[in-house]
């Protein structure tokens, strides 16, 4: 029941985010955020590389295995983030043009908070903190599209869409981080927990992956062969 009335909010938060944002943007921005948001869809799945589902089926979870799983997650998240920093002119003249080079420099934070906060929310679904959660997401939400808002008012164009999406994903993470009972270890990484996350995440991390991939590849292609 919690999850569900939840869900509704932010699907409410949401349409009332994009009837906002579609009259105060031009189509071009919308077009060139769809290209962007795939791009990302994809580094966010890379980063994440089943963390948090390693840490939600485990049956008991020692602090190392926790603090593994955490600093595996912030490891993945800065080489995917600086990937993305690093090929964002190439990725952009692949899909689009050289206009979306400096928009996928700034969404590359994003990727480094999405894979951190996989872990710092799966600690808190162990736990069926369900109602948490949900509000904790709300208010990511909130804070993003107000951000987003005031961007777009002040004429900002695509950067408008892109300050909703970089603000929310860090003060989501921020929230969930602060609001946890046991916070996780920095840099601490323990060579038996890496085998058992590997093992269980590997092959759930390549279905996500072919499932992201299959998901975005109309709007990547859209970008790509037409305006």
């Amino acid at each position: 029941s919690v999850q569900t009335i939840m869900t509704v909010i932010q699907a409410v938060i949401s349409i009332a985010s994009f009837s906002i944002m579609s009259r105060l943007l031009t189509k071009d921005d919308f077009g060139y955020y769809a290209v962007i948001s795939a791009i990302t869809a994809i580094f966010y799945t890379l980063t994440e590389a089943g963390f948090g589902s390693a840490v939600i089926q485990k049956k008991i979870v020692s602090k190392s295995y926790y603090d593994t799983a955490f600093s595996l997650s912030l490891y993945t998240g800065v080489i995917f983030s600086v990937i993305l920093f690093l090929g964002s002119g190439l990725i952009a003249k692949l899909f689009a043009d050289e206009t979306l080079s400096t928009p996928l420099k700034v969404m590359s934070v994003c990727v480094l908070f999405c894979s951190l906060n996989s872990v710092t929310k799966a600690n808190m679904t162990r736990k069926l903190a369900f109602a948490q959660i949900g509000r904790y997401t709300i208010y990511g939400q909130i804070i993003g599209m107000v951000l987003g808002v005031s961007a777009a008012l002040c004429h900002w164009g695509v950067y408008s869409i892109i300050v909703q999406n970089v603000f929310g994903h860090i003060f989501t993470f921020c929230i969930f981080y602060f609001n946890l009972e046991i916070k996780p270890k920095w840099f601490d990484v323990e060579k038996k927990s890496v085998r058992e996350i590997v093992s269980y995440g590997g092959w759930l991390t390549a279905s996500c992956i072919f499932r992201t991939i299959y998901q975005q590849i109309d709007k990547l292609l859209t970008g790509k062969w037409f305006s």
